[in-house]
Protein backbone atom coordinates (compact mmCIF):
# COMPACT_ATOMS: atom_id res chain seq x y z
CA UNK A 1 0.00 0.00 0.00
CA UNK A 2 1.79 3.54 -1.51
CA UNK A 3 -0.37 5.34 1.06
CA UNK A 4 0.47 3.73 3.88
CA UNK A 5 3.98 3.54 2.87
CA UNK A 6 4.16 7.46 2.95
CA UNK A 7 2.38 7.87 5.93
CA UNK A 8 4.96 6.02 7.52
CA UNK A 9 7.67 7.80 5.93
CA UNK A 10 6.65 11.17 6.94
CA UNK A 11 5.76 9.93 10.31
CA UNK A 12 9.38 8.19 10.85
CA UNK A 13 10.53 11.79 10.72
CA UNK A 14 8.29 13.31 13.32
CA UNK A 15 9.14 10.36 15.56
CA UNK A 16 13.28 9.89 14.75
CA UNK A 17 13.72 13.96 13.74
CA UNK A 18 15.04 16.43 15.95
CA UNK A 19 13.47 19.62 16.79
CA UNK A 20 14.93 21.38 13.73
CA UNK A 21 14.02 18.80 11.57
CA UNK A 22 10.37 18.61 12.61
CA UNK A 23 9.88 22.59 12.04
CA UNK A 24 11.57 22.09 9.09
CA UNK A 25 9.45 19.53 7.71
CA UNK A 26 6.20 21.50 8.64
CA UNK A 27 7.25 24.37 5.80
CA UNK A 28 7.49 22.35 3.45
CA UNK A 29 4.51 22.88 1.54
CA UNK A 30 2.53 19.63 0.96
CA UNK A 31 4.98 17.15 2.74
CA UNK A 32 2.84 16.34 5.54
CA UNK A 33 -0.45 17.87 4.65
CA UNK A 34 -1.06 16.15 1.14
CA UNK A 35 -2.11 13.17 3.50
CA UNK A 36 -5.08 15.00 4.72
CA UNK A 37 -6.27 15.84 0.96
CA UNK A 38 -8.02 12.55 0.06
CA UNK A 39 -8.00 9.23 1.34
CA UNK A 40 -8.30 9.90 5.26
CA UNK A 41 -11.39 8.79 5.94
CA UNK A 42 -10.97 5.29 4.26
CA UNK A 43 -7.53 5.03 6.11
CA UNK A 44 -7.03 2.23 8.50
CA UNK A 45 -7.53 2.13 12.30
CA UNK A 46 -3.74 1.77 12.69
CA UNK A 47 -2.27 4.29 10.27
CA UNK A 48 -5.30 7.02 11.94
CA UNK A 49 -3.43 6.64 15.33
CA UNK A 50 -0.53 6.52 14.20
CA UNK A 51 -0.63 9.55 12.56
CA UNK A 52 -2.26 11.68 14.76
CA UNK A 53 -0.39 10.24 17.83
CA UNK A 54 2.61 11.15 15.88
CA UNK A 55 1.52 14.70 15.11
CA UNK A 56 -0.20 15.09 18.58
CA UNK A 57 3.02 14.41 20.65
CA UNK A 58 5.80 15.98 18.04
CA UNK A 59 4.41 18.88 16.99
CA UNK A 60 1.28 19.96 19.06
CA UNK A 61 2.72 19.15 22.44
CA UNK A 62 6.35 20.05 21.26
CA UNK A 63 7.30 23.24 22.98
CA UNK A 64 10.03 23.73 20.52
CA UNK A 65 7.36 24.62 17.92
CA UNK A 66 6.02 27.94 17.89
CA UNK A 67 1.88 28.57 17.92
CA UNK A 68 3.00 30.47 14.39
CA UNK A 69 4.23 27.51 13.07
CA UNK A 70 1.41 25.55 14.31
CA UNK A 71 -1.02 27.78 12.82
CA UNK A 72 0.56 28.03 9.43
CA UNK A 73 0.41 23.98 9.28
CA UNK A 74 -3.17 23.63 10.82
CA UNK A 75 -4.77 26.37 8.54
CA UNK A 76 -8.60 25.64 8.38
CA UNK A 77 -8.54 23.33 5.15
CA UNK A 78 -6.20 20.77 7.12
CA UNK A 79 -8.31 21.10 10.55
CA UNK A 80 -11.56 20.31 8.70
CA UNK A 81 -9.99 17.61 6.44
CA UNK A 82 -8.53 16.34 10.00
CA UNK A 83 -12.25 16.46 11.30
CA UNK A 84 -13.90 14.38 8.30
CA UNK A 85 -12.49 11.79 10.47
CA UNK A 86 -15.83 12.81 13.12
CA UNK A 87 -17.09 10.18 9.59
CA UNK A 88 -15.06 7.36 9.13
CA UNK A 89 -15.57 4.85 7.20
CA UNK A 90 -12.32 3.01 6.77
CA UNK A 91 -11.09 -0.58 7.76
CA UNK A 92 -11.20 -2.01 11.30
CA UNK A 93 -7.01 -3.49 11.17
CA UNK A 94 -6.66 -3.60 15.35
CA UNK A 95 -8.47 -5.74 17.84
CA UNK A 96 -11.02 -3.51 19.49
CA UNK A 97 -12.15 -6.06 21.96
CA UNK A 98 -15.32 -6.77 20.44
CA UNK A 99 -17.44 -10.25 20.15
CA UNK A 100 -20.49 -9.41 19.39
CA UNK A 101 -19.56 -9.67 15.01
CA UNK A 102 -18.15 -7.52 12.09
CA UNK A 103 -21.03 -5.16 12.04
CA UNK A 104 -21.00 -4.35 15.86
CA UNK A 105 -16.51 -4.13 14.70
CA UNK A 106 -17.16 -1.49 12.54
CA UNK A 107 -19.52 0.45 14.84
CA UNK A 108 -16.73 -0.09 17.74
CA UNK A 109 -14.01 1.17 15.23
CA UNK A 110 -16.20 4.17 14.12
CA UNK A 111 -16.25 5.28 17.63
CA UNK A 112 -12.52 4.29 18.31
CA UNK A 113 -11.97 6.79 15.31
CA UNK A 114 -14.02 9.40 16.50
CA UNK A 115 -12.79 9.52 20.07
CA UNK A 116 -9.19 9.93 18.59
CA UNK A 117 -9.73 12.10 16.20
CA UNK A 118 -11.75 14.60 18.82
CA UNK A 119 -9.13 14.16 21.73
CA UNK A 120 -6.64 15.51 18.90
CA UNK A 121 -8.78 18.35 17.96
CA UNK A 122 -9.44 19.35 21.45
CA UNK A 123 -5.89 19.19 22.65
CA UNK A 124 -5.27 20.98 19.35
CA UNK A 125 -7.79 23.85 19.45
CA UNK A 126 -8.29 24.12 23.00
CA UNK A 127 -5.31 24.30 24.96
CA UNK A 128 -3.78 27.80 25.51
CA UNK A 129 -0.41 25.88 26.70
CA UNK A 130 0.20 24.28 23.44
CA UNK A 131 -2.96 24.54 21.20
CA UNK A 132 -3.24 26.77 18.06
CA UNK A 133 -5.49 29.50 19.77
CA UNK A 134 -4.45 32.72 20.89
CA UNK A 135 -5.72 34.87 23.78
CA UNK A 136 -7.42 37.82 22.80
CA UNK A 137 -7.64 40.13 25.82
CA UNK A 138 -9.56 42.39 23.78
CA UNK A 139 -12.22 39.85 23.33
CA UNK A 140 -12.69 40.13 19.70
CA UNK A 141 -13.04 44.23 19.73
CA UNK A 142 -10.01 45.25 17.71
CA UNK A 143 -10.51 45.68 14.42
CA UNK A 144 -7.10 43.03 13.57
CA UNK A 145 -8.50 39.35 13.53
CA UNK A 146 -6.93 37.27 16.06
CA UNK A 147 -7.91 33.08 15.76
CA UNK A 148 -9.30 34.02 12.49
CA UNK A 149 -7.74 30.05 11.90
CA UNK A 150 -10.33 28.59 14.48
CA UNK A 151 -13.52 31.02 13.27
CA UNK A 152 -12.40 29.31 9.76
CA UNK A 153 -12.97 25.81 10.99
CA UNK A 154 -15.58 26.92 13.09
CA UNK A 155 -17.72 27.81 10.28
CA UNK A 156 -16.93 25.05 8.37
CA UNK A 157 -18.21 22.58 10.90
CA UNK A 158 -21.35 21.51 9.10
CA UNK A 159 -22.60 19.43 11.49
CA UNK A 160 -22.83 20.46 14.96
CA UNK A 161 -26.50 19.94 15.85
CA UNK A 162 -26.29 16.53 14.54
CA UNK A 163 -23.09 15.19 16.29
CA UNK A 164 -22.65 15.40 20.10
CA UNK A 165 -18.68 14.73 19.64
CA UNK A 166 -18.70 17.79 16.92
CA UNK A 167 -20.97 20.36 19.13
CA UNK A 168 -19.04 19.56 22.02
CA UNK A 169 -15.55 20.77 19.36
CA UNK A 170 -17.46 23.68 18.80
CA UNK A 171 -18.75 24.61 22.51
CA UNK A 172 -15.38 24.01 23.66
CA UNK A 173 -13.60 26.34 21.22
CA UNK A 174 -15.76 29.18 21.98
CA UNK A 175 -15.26 28.75 25.76
CA UNK A 176 -11.70 29.35 25.42
CA UNK A 177 -11.83 31.80 22.23
CA UNK A 178 -14.63 34.02 23.16
CA UNK A 179 -13.36 36.42 20.74
CA UNK A 180 -15.09 34.71 17.99
CA UNK A 181 -18.69 34.88 19.68
CA UNK A 182 -19.34 37.63 17.62
CA UNK A 183 -18.40 36.77 14.02
CA UNK A 184 -19.26 33.22 14.55
CA UNK A 185 -23.07 33.51 15.46
CA UNK A 186 -22.95 36.30 12.60
CA UNK A 187 -20.91 34.42 9.86
CA UNK A 188 -22.38 30.57 10.70
CA UNK A 189 -24.55 28.68 8.58
CA UNK A 190 -27.27 28.12 11.58
CA UNK A 191 -30.30 30.44 11.61
CA UNK A 192 -31.40 31.23 15.52
CA UNK A 193 -34.52 33.21 14.23
CA UNK A 194 -37.75 31.63 15.94
CA UNK A 195 -39.25 28.86 13.75
CA UNK A 196 -41.64 26.03 14.50
CA UNK A 197 -38.97 23.66 12.82
CA UNK A 198 -37.50 20.71 14.14
CA UNK A 199 -34.50 22.09 12.71
CA UNK A 200 -34.38 25.33 14.55
CA UNK A 201 -34.80 23.80 18.00
CA UNK A 202 -31.68 21.72 16.97
CA UNK A 203 -29.93 25.11 16.31
CA UNK A 204 -31.38 26.55 19.59
CA UNK A 205 -29.86 23.67 21.55
CA UNK A 206 -26.62 24.20 20.33
CA UNK A 207 -26.81 27.93 21.37
CA UNK A 208 -27.67 26.70 24.73
CA UNK A 209 -24.67 24.54 24.85
CA UNK A 210 -22.68 27.56 23.77
CA UNK A 211 -24.43 30.35 26.24
CA UNK A 212 -24.22 27.40 29.22
CA UNK A 213 -19.89 27.16 28.56
CA UNK A 214 -19.40 30.58 29.26
CA UNK A 215 -18.51 32.03 32.51
CA UNK A 216 -20.82 33.55 34.37
CA UNK A 217 -19.36 36.87 34.46
CA UNK A 218 -17.59 37.69 30.96
CA UNK A 219 -13.76 38.02 31.34
CA UNK A 220 -14.35 41.73 30.12
CA UNK A 221 -14.80 42.62 33.49
CA UNK A 222 -11.63 41.03 35.12
CA UNK A 223 -9.69 42.96 32.35
CA UNK A 224 -8.07 45.65 33.06
CA UNK A 225 -7.36 46.89 29.40
CA UNK A 226 -10.37 49.20 27.77
CA UNK A 227 -12.80 47.56 25.42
Amino acid sequence: DVRVAYIQFIVSFLIAGDHNTIGQILEFKGFITDIFTSGLKEDRISVINLLLSALKTKVVQNKTISKTQKVRFFNAAVLNRIASLYHWNGVVDVDINNDQGAQNSIMAGRDLVRELVHSFLMDLCCSLKHGINFYDSRLGTAKRGGNIVLLRFLLGLKTATEDALVADLVVNILKVCPDLLNRFFMETQYSFVPRLKTLWLDNIKLLRKIYEAQPEISKAFATKEFI
